[in-house]
Protein backbone atom coordinates (compact mmCIF):
# COMPACT_ATOMS: atom_id res chain seq x y z
CA UNK A 1 0.00 0.00 0.00
CA UNK A 2 0.96 3.59 -0.50
CA UNK A 3 1.13 3.69 3.18
CA UNK A 4 3.46 1.19 3.84
CA UNK A 5 5.57 2.26 0.85
CA UNK A 6 5.84 5.93 1.90
CA UNK A 7 6.95 4.74 5.40
CA UNK A 8 9.89 2.81 4.31
CA UNK A 9 13.48 4.76 3.60
CA UNK A 10 16.43 3.59 2.29
CA UNK A 11 18.04 2.31 5.25
CA UNK A 12 19.31 -0.93 7.49
CA UNK A 13 16.87 -3.11 9.30
CA UNK A 14 18.42 -6.12 11.72
CA UNK A 15 19.06 -7.33 14.85
CA UNK A 16 22.80 -7.71 15.99
CA UNK A 17 23.64 -11.47 14.67
CA UNK A 18 26.79 -12.09 13.43
CA UNK A 19 26.55 -13.58 9.36
CA UNK A 20 23.06 -12.46 8.69
CA UNK A 21 22.97 -10.36 5.36
CA UNK A 22 19.30 -8.16 5.41
CA UNK A 23 17.31 -7.09 2.68
CA UNK A 24 15.00 -3.66 3.05
CA UNK A 25 12.77 -2.10 0.89
CA UNK A 26 14.25 1.12 -1.64
CA UNK A 27 11.63 3.67 -1.98
CA UNK A 28 11.90 5.10 -5.55
CA UNK A 29 9.93 8.39 -5.92
CA UNK A 30 9.63 8.38 -9.60
CA UNK A 31 6.87 9.45 -12.14
CA UNK A 32 3.74 7.47 -12.10
CA UNK A 33 4.63 3.84 -13.95
CA UNK A 34 2.15 1.48 -15.55
CA UNK A 35 1.37 -1.59 -13.46
CA UNK A 36 -1.31 -3.98 -13.55
CA UNK A 37 -4.69 -2.89 -12.67
CA UNK A 38 -3.92 1.05 -12.13
CA UNK A 39 -0.25 3.11 -11.58
CA UNK A 40 2.19 3.53 -8.73
CA UNK A 41 4.26 6.22 -7.66
CA UNK A 42 6.86 4.52 -6.62
CA UNK A 43 9.20 1.62 -7.78
CA UNK A 44 9.91 -1.29 -5.18
CA UNK A 45 13.34 -3.35 -4.91
CA UNK A 46 15.61 -5.09 -3.04
CA UNK A 47 19.31 -3.46 -1.33
CA UNK A 48 21.47 -4.89 0.16
CA UNK A 49 22.57 -4.43 3.37
CA UNK A 50 25.86 -5.03 5.42
CA UNK A 51 26.21 -7.21 7.93
CA UNK A 52 24.67 -6.28 11.32
CA UNK A 53 27.85 -6.05 13.76
CA UNK A 54 25.56 -3.57 15.81
CA UNK A 55 21.82 -2.51 16.52
CA UNK A 56 20.25 -0.72 13.50
CA UNK A 57 17.15 0.55 13.37
CA UNK A 58 13.73 -1.12 12.39
CA UNK A 59 11.52 1.25 9.52
CA UNK A 60 9.82 4.02 11.20
CA UNK A 61 6.20 2.75 11.58
CA UNK A 62 7.48 -0.57 12.52
CA UNK A 63 4.94 -2.59 10.64
CA UNK A 64 4.56 -6.22 10.91
CA UNK A 65 6.40 -8.24 8.18
CA UNK A 66 4.86 -11.15 6.77
CA UNK A 67 7.92 -13.30 4.81
CA UNK A 68 6.70 -16.33 1.99
CA UNK A 69 9.67 -18.64 1.81
CA UNK A 70 8.84 -21.58 -1.38
CA UNK A 71 10.59 -24.58 -1.87
CA UNK A 72 10.88 -27.88 -3.54
CA UNK A 73 12.26 -29.72 -0.80
CA UNK A 74 10.60 -31.91 1.44
CA UNK A 75 10.93 -30.51 5.20
CA UNK A 76 10.32 -33.89 5.96
CA UNK A 77 13.21 -35.42 4.84
CA UNK A 78 15.44 -32.83 6.34
CA UNK A 79 13.42 -33.33 9.97
CA UNK A 80 15.01 -37.67 8.96
CA UNK A 81 18.37 -36.48 8.53
CA UNK A 82 18.11 -33.79 11.60
CA UNK A 83 18.78 -30.64 9.73
CA UNK A 84 16.26 -28.43 11.30
CA UNK A 85 17.89 -25.42 12.63
CA UNK A 86 15.99 -22.92 14.84
CA UNK A 87 15.06 -19.69 13.02
CA UNK A 88 16.34 -20.99 9.67
CA UNK A 89 13.50 -19.52 7.41
CA UNK A 90 13.24 -16.21 9.27
CA UNK A 91 17.16 -14.51 10.15
CA UNK A 92 17.44 -12.47 12.48
CA UNK A 93 13.90 -12.61 13.64
CA UNK A 94 13.23 -10.28 10.95
CA UNK A 95 9.62 -10.93 10.08
CA UNK A 96 6.69 -11.49 12.09
CA UNK A 97 4.78 -14.39 10.14
CA UNK A 98 6.27 -16.66 7.72
CA UNK A 99 4.67 -18.88 5.47
CA UNK A 100 5.80 -21.64 4.50
CA UNK A 101 4.85 -23.05 0.92
CA UNK A 102 6.01 -26.30 0.00
CA UNK A 103 5.50 -27.39 -4.14
CA UNK A 104 5.65 -30.85 -3.72
CA UNK A 105 3.72 -33.85 -1.27
CA UNK A 106 4.87 -33.46 2.41
CA UNK A 107 3.70 -33.89 5.77
CA UNK A 108 5.82 -31.87 7.75
CA UNK A 109 5.46 -31.53 11.50
CA UNK A 110 4.38 -28.66 13.15
CA UNK A 111 6.69 -28.43 15.93
CA UNK A 112 9.16 -28.59 12.80
CA UNK A 113 7.76 -25.54 11.20
CA UNK A 114 7.41 -23.68 14.20
CA UNK A 115 11.15 -23.96 14.63
CA UNK A 116 12.06 -23.06 11.14
CA UNK A 117 10.06 -20.32 11.46
CA UNK A 118 10.68 -19.19 15.15
CA UNK A 119 10.09 -16.82 16.38
CA UNK A 120 7.58 -15.59 13.67
CA UNK A 121 3.73 -16.76 13.86
CA UNK A 122 4.39 -19.87 11.16
CA UNK A 123 2.12 -20.91 8.63
CA UNK A 124 2.36 -24.30 6.47
CA UNK A 125 0.59 -24.53 2.83
CA UNK A 126 1.18 -27.48 0.17
CA UNK A 127 0.27 -27.32 -3.35
CA UNK A 128 0.74 -31.15 -3.89
CA UNK A 129 2.15 -30.68 -6.91
CA UNK A 130 3.98 -33.68 -9.14
CA UNK A 131 6.79 -33.53 -11.50
CA UNK A 132 5.12 -36.10 -13.89
CA UNK A 133 1.67 -34.04 -14.00
CA UNK A 134 3.59 -30.72 -14.33
CA UNK A 135 5.49 -31.93 -17.07
CA UNK A 136 2.49 -33.35 -19.22
CA UNK A 137 0.35 -30.18 -18.32
CA UNK A 138 3.57 -27.88 -19.43
CA UNK A 139 4.24 -29.70 -22.66
CA UNK A 140 7.49 -30.54 -21.27
CA UNK A 141 8.31 -27.77 -18.77
CA UNK A 142 7.64 -25.17 -21.65
CA UNK A 143 8.15 -22.02 -20.30
CA UNK A 144 5.12 -20.13 -21.10
CA UNK A 145 2.75 -23.07 -20.46
CA UNK A 146 5.08 -23.26 -17.01
CA UNK A 147 4.19 -20.11 -15.93
CA UNK A 148 0.48 -20.12 -16.50
CA UNK A 149 -0.19 -23.15 -14.95
CA UNK A 150 1.40 -21.38 -11.98
CA UNK A 151 -0.38 -18.87 -12.11
CA UNK A 152 -3.03 -20.77 -9.55
CA UNK A 153 -0.30 -20.90 -7.04
CA UNK A 154 -1.43 -17.01 -6.27
CA UNK A 155 -4.43 -18.32 -4.67
CA UNK A 156 -2.11 -18.91 -1.50
CA UNK A 157 -1.44 -15.43 -1.21
CA UNK A 158 -4.91 -13.63 -2.04
CA UNK A 159 -6.07 -13.49 1.08
CA UNK A 160 -2.65 -12.88 3.35
CA UNK A 161 -0.12 -11.27 0.76
CA UNK A 162 3.32 -11.65 2.34
CA UNK A 163 5.63 -8.64 1.94
CA UNK A 164 8.44 -10.50 0.11
CA UNK A 165 8.94 -13.91 -1.58
CA UNK A 166 11.67 -16.05 -1.20
CA UNK A 167 12.35 -18.76 -3.15
CA UNK A 168 14.87 -21.79 -1.93
CA UNK A 169 16.96 -22.96 -4.90
CA UNK A 170 17.35 -22.79 -8.14
CA UNK A 171 14.69 -25.27 -9.39
CA UNK A 172 11.17 -24.93 -9.24
CA UNK A 173 10.66 -22.91 -6.46
CA UNK A 174 12.87 -20.28 -8.15
CA UNK A 175 10.02 -20.08 -11.37
CA UNK A 176 6.96 -20.32 -8.83
CA UNK A 177 8.58 -17.31 -6.78
CA UNK A 178 8.79 -15.52 -10.16
CA UNK A 179 5.31 -16.21 -11.37
CA UNK A 180 3.84 -15.54 -8.01
CA UNK A 181 5.45 -11.77 -7.32
CA UNK A 182 4.88 -11.38 -11.07
CA UNK A 183 0.86 -11.48 -10.81
CA UNK A 184 0.58 -10.40 -7.34
CA UNK A 185 2.95 -7.58 -7.28
CA UNK A 186 5.37 -8.97 -4.57
CA UNK A 187 9.19 -8.78 -4.90
CA UNK A 188 11.23 -11.63 -4.57
CA UNK A 189 14.76 -13.12 -3.89
CA UNK A 190 16.12 -16.63 -4.73
CA UNK A 191 18.45 -18.11 -2.43
CA UNK A 192 20.77 -20.94 -4.26
CA UNK A 193 22.70 -23.94 -1.74
CA UNK A 194 24.31 -25.88 -4.72
CA UNK A 195 26.73 -25.52 -7.68
CA UNK A 196 24.83 -26.11 -10.77
CA UNK A 197 27.87 -28.06 -12.52
CA UNK A 198 26.65 -29.74 -15.29
CA UNK A 199 29.73 -32.54 -14.81
CA UNK A 200 28.48 -33.29 -10.93
CA UNK A 201 25.23 -33.82 -12.05
CA UNK A 202 25.75 -36.18 -14.39
CA UNK A 203 27.88 -37.81 -12.03
CA UNK A 204 25.27 -37.80 -9.15
CA UNK A 205 21.79 -37.31 -10.63
CA UNK A 206 19.76 -40.02 -12.21
CA UNK A 207 18.41 -39.29 -15.59
CA UNK A 208 14.82 -38.32 -14.88
CA UNK A 209 16.44 -35.46 -12.38
CA UNK A 210 19.46 -34.41 -14.64
CA UNK A 211 16.09 -34.40 -17.80
CA UNK A 212 13.84 -32.22 -15.24
CA UNK A 213 16.80 -29.59 -14.57
CA UNK A 214 17.61 -29.30 -18.19
CA UNK A 215 13.80 -28.55 -19.29
CA UNK A 216 12.91 -26.31 -16.60
CA UNK A 217 16.55 -24.20 -16.52
CA UNK A 218 15.51 -21.76 -19.62
CA UNK A 219 12.08 -20.89 -16.61
CA UNK A 220 14.58 -20.87 -14.20
CA UNK A 221 17.28 -18.09 -15.51
CA UNK A 222 14.39 -15.84 -15.92
CA UNK A 223 13.15 -16.32 -12.46
CA UNK A 224 16.38 -15.20 -11.38
CA UNK A 225 16.70 -12.53 -13.66
CA UNK A 226 13.31 -10.94 -12.55
CA UNK A 227 14.37 -11.53 -9.26
CA UNK A 228 15.26 -8.43 -6.71
CA UNK A 229 17.55 -10.24 -5.39
CA UNK A 230 20.09 -13.29 -5.82
CA UNK A 231 21.89 -14.98 -2.94
CA UNK A 232 24.64 -17.85 -3.39
CA UNK A 233 25.64 -19.80 -0.15
CA UNK A 234 28.98 -19.67 -1.08
CA UNK A 235 31.25 -17.97 -4.17
CA UNK A 236 31.96 -21.00 -6.69
CA UNK A 237 28.27 -21.26 -7.17
CA UNK A 238 28.90 -17.58 -9.20
CA UNK A 239 31.15 -19.45 -11.51
CA UNK A 240 28.16 -21.45 -12.90
CA UNK A 241 25.90 -19.09 -13.37
CA UNK A 242 25.60 -16.49 -16.74
CA UNK A 243 27.36 -13.53 -16.47
CA UNK A 244 24.61 -10.82 -16.14
CA UNK A 245 23.05 -12.93 -12.95
CA UNK A 246 26.76 -13.54 -11.46
CA UNK A 247 27.42 -9.90 -11.22
CA UNK A 248 24.55 -9.25 -9.17
CA UNK A 249 24.84 -12.28 -7.00
CA UNK A 250 25.74 -11.55 -3.35
CA UNK A 251 27.65 -14.16 -1.41
CA UNK A 252 25.39 -14.78 1.85
CA UNK A 253 26.52 -18.27 3.90
CA UNK A 254 24.48 -20.73 5.06
CA UNK A 255 23.98 -20.09 8.62
CA UNK A 256 21.75 -18.70 11.24
CA UNK A 257 22.49 -16.76 14.48
CA UNK A 258 26.32 -18.39 14.56
CA UNK A 259 27.80 -16.12 16.59
CA UNK A 260 32.01 -15.99 16.58
CA UNK A 261 33.53 -18.94 18.01
CA UNK A 262 37.51 -19.62 19.54
CA UNK A 263 39.83 -20.74 17.41
CA UNK A 264 41.20 -24.68 17.60
CA UNK A 265 45.04 -24.57 18.02
CA UNK A 266 46.59 -27.35 16.24
CA UNK A 267 48.87 -29.61 18.29
CA UNK A 268 51.57 -30.35 16.35
CA UNK A 269 53.17 -33.57 16.34
CA UNK A 270 50.10 -34.81 17.83
CA UNK A 271 48.13 -37.85 16.82
CA UNK A 272 44.40 -36.94 14.97
CA UNK A 273 41.49 -37.93 17.59
CA UNK A 274 38.44 -37.32 15.56
CA UNK A 275 37.55 -35.92 12.21
CA UNK A 276 34.28 -34.65 11.52
CA UNK A 277 32.55 -34.01 8.07
CA UNK A 278 28.78 -32.65 8.27
CA UNK A 279 26.94 -29.70 6.94
CA UNK A 280 26.35 -28.91 11.19
CA UNK A 281 29.09 -28.81 13.58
Amino acid sequence: SAERESSWETGRWCRPTAGFIGFAWQTLATSPCPVPGGSSPYIRSWVQIQYCNELDSKPKADLPMHLMVILEDRISEWDAKGEILDGYFNPAGAFDTVTVLGLIEDRPADETIARLCAPATPRYVNAGIGRRGLMLASFGLRPGRLASWLTRLTGFVASDPPDIVRAYGDGLAAVAAAVIGRAAELPHAVSIHSTPDPKIQSQYLGVRDRLWRRLLWPSVLQALRDAGAVMAVYAPIRDYLPSDIAERTVIVPNVVGVTARASVNARSGAPMRALWLGRQM
